[in-house]
């Protein structure tokens, strides 16, 4: 992903700010703040591509004006422009001869039609608080921060599917015709509504997870169709801006409807936030974007000195993979707020690509808390992974193994499908992922880590342990019958007889097929998992539902998920697939209508069945060699650490 800075930033820094009512002798959103998060995601190149944007020149400048000028009234661009030399012009100077930062010193009550003349009167009508100080510099660098969010949403414009504009000042609380919460030009917005204008019917999206309410945001967009605004925020009514981001504001006139206010209570957590962010994510995807722009308040984090929220970084993640399963359309990372970011946090927020051409794909953390983000993934076949979506996982997500639990016969190709791809129905696609991987037999990945990206074909083949199932639970008329058709081919007849039985115990049959015939197969790939899980991996299958959902299923129940997770893991699958997608990709020995499905039942009656048969998931574990030794490593690598 690539991501957008400037080093203009640093010369707005106010030496003190107002706060609690005393003078503050460091300004909270300091040049240090950016200058942290940029030398942290230089650091990991594999991920960000990280880009220094040029000073302006004269031209250049003019343009980003213009652009903000879109936005913003004139008069208070005027202001901006103008306030530090008519301030300056006072000779208001500290003890050792340097001009102090223009603040307001009154601010009308109501608020007042037209400036006054005067700079301090000017200041107290276009400044809503005193977190906004003007210093020297402080135009050109807000200017060069709105021109940072405008470098980002050009990278989407050119067909981009994500990237990042770590923008200072920050900009979702400065308004159409003021400035507030640090924030002088409203950067999101003016890449928003420049978006807007590159083509007809263009709609974008901003999502605003910041802790404080994106007031200027909403001020700006309140009456418009083409840009859906919505924020979930701490409750004003205890919180800053404290009188706007109440849930009653939806927007006026043709914006009726446009825009949504989620005000939360302190000490929200991370289960809780994200059943909000749900509902966010509907109403974007509902309103059908073009682009989707992410204000990127860090300040979400439970060690944030601004906020009272509890989201961990692993919350951060849960919430980043949420984005990112659901949100199809380019997307942009705006940095707003935030006072204790860290390249965790960032790369939680932002490394849940879009993964479009590969089914059924998403992190496992996203459903399971507990889970360390982006470490365990999970999907369907690969057959027509696109080019950035295979760049996507070994570069971005840096996946370094890949475990495929499909035998040789239709691990090439999905052989009893009706697949139809770019070349037609009966073309065949072999895995895009294992030609740019080099292949390590399965026992070599299970003894040791693989040291560079590989592909491990770990076959968990459940044909021969279906037909010992089938033949167990034959009834003595179907098994001569099986003798039968197999001794005169009667393939068909052979298919239907199998599909049958099989169908009798559905689901529910082949987990148990697996788990009691194929030992050596399940013991296999959980060990590969366990070996390997230390960097990101994927685990993927034809449909990534029923042998990955085995696989995923162990591994989560090892690291002490609640069962009700696993289900909802599971569960997810019957989102991600369509149903005609998953009934042509199972073979024809089972009943398509009763196999396609997703039911979380299934998982609950394999855990039953493993309790019933073998006393327990520790005993069935240690039955098949996957040790408390190896189950104690899955957890190292798997399990999050609480409030890192």
């Amino acid at each position: 992903m690539k991501v957008w800075y400037s080093e203009e930033h640093a010369r707005h820094a106010p030496p003190h700010e107002y706060f609690d009512g005393i003078v503050q002798h460091r300004f909270m959103e300091g040049p240090e703040r950016v200058d942290a998060v940029v030398r942290e995601l230089v650091s990991w190149p594999a991920l960000w591509s990280v880009v220094r944007a040029a000073p302006l020149d004269v031209d250049e400048f003019g343009i980003t004006v213009q652009a903000i000028r879109n936005v913003h009234d004139d008069g208070y661009i005027k202001f901006l422009e103008s306030a530090f030399q008519e301030w300056s012009e006072l000779q208001q100077v500290d003890d050792r001869g340097n001009i102090l930062p223009l603040l307001p010193s009154s601010f009308p009550q109501p608020k007042s039609t037209f400036p006054s003349r005067t700079i301090n009167g000017k200041a107290g009508f276009y400044i809503k608080d005193l977190a906004c100080p003007v210093v020297e510099h402080t135009w050109k660098a807000a200017v060069a921060s709105a021109d940072v969010a405008l470098r980002a949403a050009g990278d989407l414009a050119a067909g981009a599917t994500a990237a990042m504009a770590v923008c200072r000042p920050p900009g979702h609380h400065a308004g159409a015709a003021f400035a507030g919460g640090y924030c002088y030009v409203n950067n999101i917005a003016v890449a928003a509504d420049w978006l807007t204008k590159q083509g007809p019917g263009i709609k974008v999206a901003i999502l605003d997870i910041d802790y404080h309410a994106g007031n200027g945001t909403q001020d700006i967009f309140f009456e418009r169709v083409d840009v859906l605004t919505v924020s979930i925020h701490g409750d004003p009514a205890f919180d800053y801006p404290y009188y706007a981001g109440y849930a009653d504001e939806i927007g006026s006139g043709p914006g009726l409807g446009y825009h949504r206010n989620f005000p939360l209570g302190p000490s929200i957590a991370d289960d809780e936030y994200l059943v909000v962010l749900d509902q966010a994510l509907t109403l974007v995807n509902n309103h059908s974007p073009n682009y989707v722009l992410v204000s990127a308040g860090m300040d979400i984090f439970h060690a944030d000195p601004l906020a009272t929220f509890n989201i961990t970084t692993e919350g951060i993640g849960r919430i980043g993979a949420r984005i990112g399963s659901q949100i199809t359309a380019p997307t942009m990372f705006c940095l707003e707020g935030g006072h204790q970011i860290h390249r965790d946090q960032i790369a939680s927020l932002t490394m849940s690509h879009r993964i479009h051409s590969i089914p059924n794909f998403r992190d496992v953390a996203e459903l399971c808390p507990g889970v360390v983000p982006g470490r365990l993934l999970r999907s369907g076949h690969t057959l027509f992974a696109s080019d950035d979506d295979v760049h996507a996982l070994l570069a971005d997500l840096q996946v370094r193994t890949v475990i495929d639990l499909r035998k040789d016969g239709d691990r090439e190709i999905v052989k009893w499908a009706q697949v139809t791809g770019p070349d037609g129905p009966d073309a065949r696609y072999t895995n895009r992922l294992r030609g740019r991987l080099e292949s390590v037999p399965c026992e070599e990945a299970r003894a040791s880590p693989v040291q560079q990206p590989s592909f491990v074909s770990v076959p968990l083949d459940g044909h021969w342990q279906i037909l010992r199932f089938v033949w167990q639970m034959a009834t003595l008329w179907e098994a001569l019958l099986i003798v039968v058709y197999s001794l005169f081919c009667c393939k068909a007849r052979l298919y239907g007889l199998f599909a049958e039985v099989f169908s009798r115990h559905g689901l529910h049959g082949f987990n148990c097929a697996l788990v009691s015939f194929a030992p050596s197969c399940v013991s296999t790939a959980l060990h590969v998992v366990a070996t390997n899980s230390d960097r990101p991996l994927l685990v993927h299958c034809s449909l990534g539902k029923d042998r990955t959902g085995l696989v995923i299923a162990l591994i989560l129940a090892v690291l002490a998920v609640p069962l009700e997770d696993i289900i909802a893991d599971y569960e997810q699958s019957a989102i991600a697939v369509p149903i005609e997608t998953r009934k042509a990709l199972l073979p024809r020995v089972v009943d398509r209508d009763q196999f396609s499905k997703a039911d979380g039942d299934v998982i609950r009656r394999l855990f039953q069945f493993i309790d019933e048969r073998y006393g327990g998931l520790d005993q069935y574990l240690d039955g098949i060699g996957f040790g408390i030794q190896a189950r104690d490593r899955l957890r190292r690598n798997l399990l999050a650490k609480r409030n890192a």
